[in-house]
């Protein structure tokens, strides 16, 4: 079974719509900087990819929605 993973771009509008006021990138920089449990960012020689897993991703949307 593969995980369900979304851009930072569609995190940060899911958040945004629950009253965040966060971005595309700041969902990068806590990423990089182990903040955010909901996924991980892995560098790829110069690039970046980030693995925001959708299940964890909503857990997450849930503890602050409350």
């Amino acid at each position: 079974m593969k995980a369900e993973v979304i851009k930072p771009e569609a995190a940060a509008k899911e958040l945004r719509e629950l009253g965040m006021r966060i971005n595309a990138q700041n969902i990068r920089y806590g990423l990089r900087a182990g903040k955010f449990a909901f996924g991980v960012a892995i560098k790829m020689g110069k690039q970046w990819e980030y693995l925001i897993y959708k299940k964890l991703f909503d857990e997450f949307k849930e503890l602050v929605s409350n």
